[in-house]
């Protein structure tokens, strides 16, 4: 039970900081048949959350700074502002408010095959009456010997085929240097528990099936904080509806780095690099950086993401009420930033940096989702731009999708909507729109869609970035 106010406090501020994303008052802007509604007009950017330890062991949470240092997106070309007034019956130009970028450089796309560095160290205090857990005891035995709400210490120094069932608000708080070495074990931590808390571990060489985490949580609200989860085989984190993963760093796991479903999850300042190095699974299936299935209201911010091999952040089905924002995604094979199959998103004020070159198109790609704000962002050097697709995916299609105010630049690929079905209405009546765009050093003799292959006057006689730029 000590965590039952820490996880209220966390699920108010997640839910009230959606609701007031979502739920502004709506500028209903008509084009054609569509009615579209911009539902993040004016936001200030929220700070991410910390999550300590106080009086009596109950986990605090409040803002902070950002737990250790993350490149952030740098607009090196500011695009336009937005300020201009847009032909009649199309979408009125708005003024974004974004949060302020940091000055911290980031680094250039390589082919780096090292290890990423683990996250600069933090300190880390385990509550008042802590159960002392040396390399060499049994984890698990003492999980079990003890209550719910258990709090465990797990000393320096390497602890070996360690598999945990946490029960209900266990904690597992690792000192510098605390290392669970699985030895092939499929679990780190996994079962149906609620409130756990997992800080400051290094956790690797765990082996699971695919689509299965070294952290594998089932129940709800759990904390996965300042760890780095590293050369396990399948997936490295798969966290339940309500949970926070913060200041991680997720490296060179086998299939995939991070996996998450459910509701009002927040996945913010981490680092998610290098995961599926030995290509041993297909990136058109599920690998690569991160795959969320069947969220709402899901937050992704403030992470570093970078040399996966498949996409880099990715909504793959029934995603709903989704934040993509102050993210940095570098050399990706896939998208920087795919949204597939889902709902109403947000995709704002990220930079997106050479992505997309090995497998599937766009820096940013969005596929047979409706009600998608692209805004703010600055891609280079990706395969192609912003760029949408509609394929017969039942039910599901790419309909008032809002581009707007983006800068980018790219030798290879497109800009735009490429269509395989309902080409009919896909162009006009569903009000996908692109507009107040910056494009620079774009190259080729076509590098737009738009029901075909076509020039920047042919996309402008179209309707579309009627006050974009092209450079």
């Amino acid at each position: 039970m000590r965590f039952v106010r820490a996880l209220a406090a966390l699920s108010l501020v997640v839910v009230c900081w959606v609701a007031f994303e979502f739920a502004q008052p709506p500028e209903t802007m008509v084009r054609g048949a569509r009615v579209f509604a911009d539902v993040r007009a004016g936001i200030e950017e929220s700070r991410p959350w910390d999550v300590r330890f106080g009086p009596g062991g109950h986990v605090q949470v409040q803002p902070r700074p950002a737990i250790y240092p993350r490149p952030r997106p740098v607009v090196t070309t500011a695009p336009p502002a937005a300020t201009t007034t847009a032909p009649a019956g199309q979408p009125p130009a708005t003024t974004t408010t974004v949060g302020t970028t940091s000055t911290t450089a980031v680094p250039p796309v390589t082919t780096q095959t090292t290890a990423a560095p683990p996250p600069a160290s933090t300190t880390t205090t385990a509550p008042a009456g802590a159960i002392v857990v040396n390399p060499g005891s049994n984890l698990a035995s003492l999980v079990g010997s003890n209550p719910a709400g258990t709090a465990f210490l797990i000393k320096a120094g390497t602890h070996v085929g360690q598999s945990v069932a946490p029960k209900d608000g266990n904690q597992f708080i690792g000192e510098p240097g605390a290392i669970l070495d699985g030895n092939k074990a499929q679990f780190a931590f996994a079962g149906v528990a609620a409130n756990v808390v997992i800080q400051g571990l290094i956790i690797e060489d765990y082996t699971n099936s695919p689509q299965l985490g070294a952290i594998h949580g089932s129940g709800s609200g759990w904390l996965v904080l300042d760890n780095e989860i590293r050369y396990n085989g399948t997936a490295g984190v798969v966290v339940p509806p309500g949970s926070l993963v913060s200041g991680n760093n997720i490296h060179h796991n086998g299939q995939i780095g991070l996996k998450a479903g459910g509701a009002n999850v927040v996945i913010d300042g981490n680092e998610i690099a290098f995961n599926n190095y030995q290509d041993a699974f297909d990136m058109n299936w599920e690998a690569g950086g991160t795959k969320f299935v069947d969220t709402a209201n899901l937050i992704v911010r403030n992470n570093y993401v970078h040399d996966n091999h498949g996409a880099g952040l990715w909504t793959d089905y029934n995603n709903h009420s989704t934040v993509y924002e102050d993210n940095v995604t570098i050399n990706n094979y896939g998208p920087g930033i795919f949204h597939e199959i889902s709902g109403a998103a947000v995709i704002r004020n990220n930079r997106v940096e050479g992505n997309g070159h090995r497998w599937y198109l766009g820096g940013i790609l969005v596929a047979n989702s409706t009600g998608v704000e692209v805004a703010n962002n600055a891609l280079t050097g990706n395969n192609g731009g912003v760029m949408a697709l509609n394929q017969v995916r039942d039910s599901w299609v790419t309909k008032n999708l809002w581009v707007h105010d983006n800068s980018a630049s790219y030798t290879t690929g497109q800009t735009g909507i490429f269509a395989e079905a309902n080409e009919d209405v896909i162009y006009g009546a569903w009000g996908n729109y692109f507009d107040a765009n910056a494009y620079v050093a774009v190259s080729g003799s076509t590098p737009f869609r738009w029901a075909g292959d076509i020039t920047w006057d042919a996309w402008r006689a179209a309707g579309m970035d009627a006050s974009g730029s092209f450079s």
